[in-house]
């Protein structure tokens, strides 16, 4: 799966126009919208969006369960406190 992150508007019709990379392939995708909470400081980022900057940050290829397993245990590693 690849991930395209992207910032938009919604307009007052609360309609949403992307413009997609035009190496982006036709057929089905999943779109998921995330909206701050009103109050939240922009700064702030969802777990989902942690999640997303993660994945972006691993190396591209081809990489099995093993190899993304591992990366992902990496990760939670680091979260523990010493």
């Amino acid at each position: 799966m690849r991930v395209i992150r992207l910032t938009a508007a919604i307009g007052p019709d609360h309609k949403l126009h992307l413009q997609l990379p035009d190496d982006v392939t036709t057929g089905p995708a999943e779109v998921i919208v995330s909206i701050p909470d009103p109050g939240t400081p922009d700064e702030d980022v969802s777990d989902f969006g942690k999640f997303l900057d993660f994945i972006d940050s691993l190396p591209p290829g081809n990489r099995s369960k093993e190899k993304i397993d591992r990366a992902l245990q990496a990760e939670r590693d680091s979260w523990e406190k010493p």
